[in-house]
């Protein structure tokens, strides 16, 4: 009579010490992902390493060893927790500039902290623009303000910008050369660049060249008219952009 003895696989000892928090966008590492066995073996993770957890606290890690000797050791789990913290996301809104009676130029923002390829079209919610000046909004600075943006995987900051109100360019005086030559004398915005137009009808218009402001706002435009165009009217104005 021959009697066999199967001993019953051993369980291996398994520690893992709970990992530090991390921010969103922050792949699973050997960092996070560290238990250890009193035997040989090998981890199988889940979730595995190299995966991005969305934000939040108390998720669960669950680690599977495999002894290498399994004939005496058995497989074995532990489990853990970590908390993955939002990340810092910076909206800004971007400064823009208008002439007075001008609507309003689009208003955007920038920005900073996007991670895994991320865009404003991934937001949660969208952030808001909104500004009180007006076409008709008098000359100066308002703020631009950024709000509502909302994610569950990014900590939201706004900075503000400014819609700058310019004043339009004015015609001061126009005088006649004895060449014929039209002196255009103007006042505008401090060191801006204007495309001076002119006209035979207040129909037609077209652009006889550009103009920068001098650093007090006064500038001057010379139209060297041909000589057919002497004797004939001509109406100027001043665009920007």
């Amino acid at each position: 009579m021959t009697i066999s003895v199967q001993g019953v696989p051993e369980a291996p000892l398994l520690t893992w010490a709970r990992p530090e928090a991390i921010v969103y966008g922050t792949v699973l590492t050997a960092s996070e992902l560290n238990p250890t066995a009193n035997v040989p073996g090998n981890f199988i993770f889940d979730p595995s390493a190299g995966q991005v957890l969305p934000a939040g606290s108390h998720q669960l890690l669950l680690a599977t060893f495999v002894p290498a000797d399994i004939a005496n050791f058995a497989m074995a789990t532990i489990t853990n927790f970590i908390d993955v913290e939002k990340a810092p996301l910076v909206i800004t809104a971007e400064n823009k500039r208008k002439v007075y009676g001008q609507n309003n130029p689009p208003l955007s923002a920038s920005y900073t902290g996007f991670v895994n390829g991320e865009t404003k079209a991934d937001l949660d919610t969208a952030v808001s623009l909104n500004t009180t000046a007006t076409a008709s909004s008098a000359v100066g600075s308002y703020p631009i303000i950024a709000s509502n943006a909302a994610d569950a995987n990014y900590s939201i900051s706004f900075v503000e910008g400014l819609l700058v109100v310019e004043r339009n360019a004015e015609i001061q005086s126009i005088t006649l050369d004895f060449d014929g030559q039209a002196r255009i004398l103007f006042t505008g915005f401090s060191g801006r660049l204007y495309r001076v137009e002119g006209s035979n009808d207040l129909v037609t218009w077209g652009t006889l060249g550009t103009v920068q402001a001098d650093t007090t706002g006064i500038g001057e435009f010379v139209d060297a008219r041909s000589g057919s165009e002497n004797l004939s009217a001509r109406f100027y104005r001043f665009a920007w952009p």
